[in-house]
């Protein structure tokens, strides 16, 4: 009985905002790793039953040719993985190669262990015996298993961080036993597919070798603790829900809200054709968003900024050229694609005098009340700059 009860404390529960998680479990292991192995910020998990399910691939839905291709594999997936959990994604980077940038791990529940190793062994991975791990590195590819539960696969870049020792360090963050904000709320979603960023950890990215920018981006770091947001999609009938919840740390609070609550009549014009596909847009507080970033730097960059706009007026004038409202359209059109975007000014005077002093060095040549480039034009009104 007192080996019991010392055993049920040492696998003490994960505790975020009022919830809990087993560490032990495979939800456990993931919320770890996002947690406290390096690079990872941002994590993207589906639930691949839901999805095979909606798709209908199962069903005959795919031409023949195409079904006898695909079928063998979502077949082999269902035999070795647990689709009754997610299947987590995790881009890892820096800020210097882009987060994501073709590096990323995979996690997922194992079914049927020997069904999984001898699809590794099929794929060329021949698994070797590491404290709780099997495991195989080949190249910038390594595959493996965590206690004959939790399988996963990285696939790197940078070969030259893809070794025995990385495999070591990502099974020592499955067992850390740690959280950030906001991840045990991330594991208790159900959707077809999840997002979860955290800003816990963007201080902890790489650098760029670019020094301004580098000291930029960590004093700007102390911004993001407790921040993170949760994105969640639902695939329906003919359609994607999506819908985001964002939480702000005690430093990003005073500084909320930066988005506006709906989108100018100019910006709507531009989104609102019968031919448009797809858009993106928002609505930002540029002035609020320019002041967050300049009350976190010292004086001596504050005085450099100052001095690389002062051809627009300063710092003080930059801050005003611009309201925060961005959309962008694509829309069929009779033989191509057209794209159009939107930016709101609030002071056109001084944008235009940015354009008229800097296009030059871009290949902007002034045409009328606009300006021209590769076939493409950009034209001014009172609200905005349209392309």
């Amino acid at each position: 009985m007192k080996n019991f009860v010392l055993f049920a404390f040492a696998s003490i529960i994960l505790i975020s905002c009022g919830k809990s998680i087993d560490k032990n479990s495979f939800e456990g292991r993931v919320a770890s790793v996002i947690s406290d192995f390096d690079g990872v910020v941002l994590a993207v998990s589906g639930d691949l039953k839901s999805i095979i399910e909606k798709s209908g691939i199962q069903n005959g839905v795919l031409p023949a040719q195409y079904e006898a291709t695909i079928k063998p594999y979502v077949e082999a997936l269902t035999a070795s993985i647990n689709l009754e959990k997610p299947v987590f994604m995790m881009p890892m980077g820096s800020l210097s190669d882009n987060l994501g940038s073709g590096e990323f791990l995979v996690m997922f529940d194992v079914k049927d262990v020997e069904r999984l190793k001898k699809e590794f062994k099929e794929m060329g991975f021949n698994l070797s015996k590491g404290k709780d791990v099997e495991f195989a590195v080949r190249g910038r590819e390594a595959v493996g298993i965590y206690k004959g539960e939790t399988g996963f696969v990285v696939m790197m870049e940078r070969s030259e961080k893809l070794n025995e020792n990385y495999i070591n360090q990502l099974t020592k963050s499955m067992s850390a036993g740690k959280t950030v904000d906001g991840v045990v709320d991330y594991m208790a979603v159900k959707a077809d597919m999840t997002m979860f960023f955290t800003g816990d950890k963007s201080q902890k990215l790489e650098t760029s070798g670019m020094k301004e920018l580098d000291e930029i981006a960590q004093k700007m770091s102390s911004l993001s603790k407790g921040t993170y947001w949760i994105a969640q999609m639902s695939f329906n009938d003919q359609e994607a829900v999506m819908t985001a919840d964002f939480n702000y740390g005690k430093n990003l609070k005073k500084y909320m809200p930066m988005m506006g609550d709906a989108l100018s009549e100019e910006a709507m014009a531009v989104i609102a054709d019968e031919n448009t596909f797809a858009v993106y847009a928002f609505n930002s507080q540029f002035e609020k968003a320019f002041s967050m970033i300049m009350d976190n730097l010292d004086e001596k960059t504050k005085a450099e900024m100052d001095k690389s706009l002062s051809m627009v007026g300063g710092m003080d004038k930059f801050k005003t050229m611009f309201t925060g409202e961005f959309a962008v359209a694509m829309a069929s059109g009779t033989e191509d694609m057209n794209v159009s975007a939107f930016l709101g000014i609030g002071d056109k005077k001084q944008v235009q005098s940015l354009m008229d002093g800097f296009g030059m060095f871009v290949g902007l040549k002034k045409s009328g009340n606009g300006y021209e480039m590769d076939g493409n034009r950009l034209e001014f009104n009172d609200k905005g700059l349209m392309f």
